[in-house]
């Protein structure tokens, strides 16, 4: 699922003050979580059990879920493999679950 956000903004071009239309695509993903493992990963994988084959990410993090840690973990995982910040990554729903569903801004 990929989604266009659109956003004005202003922009100094040759000395004037202009407006710009910033196009920005989010994605939501499916993702499983492996706590206390060795290393930190991602990998993709597809779901053939569901009736829509699904891209699913499962997400090996070393970190343990106590106090967020694991979920802050992913985000930097994420943010590694999709090439983008951490701060466009956002945990939109699973907090205490190992499955999650995450957003990801491009």
């Amino acid at each position: 699922l990929s989604v266009r956000l659109f956003r004005l903004s202003a922009k100094k071009v040759n000395g004037k003050l202009e407006r710009v239309l910033i196009i920005r695509n989010k994605m939501k993903i499916g993702v499983k979580v492996r706590v206390g493992k060795r290393e930190n990963k991602a990998s993709e994988h597809f779901d053939k059990l569901s009736v829509k084959e699904r891209r699913v990410f499962v997400v090996s993090v070393r970190e343990l879920p106590v106090e967020g840690k694991a979920n802050l973990a992913v985000v930097k995982v994420l943010a590694k493999y999709f090439g983008v910040a951490q701060k466009n990554i956002r945990l939109i729903s699973g907090a205490s679950s190992k499955q999650k569903i995450f957003e990801v801004l491009e």
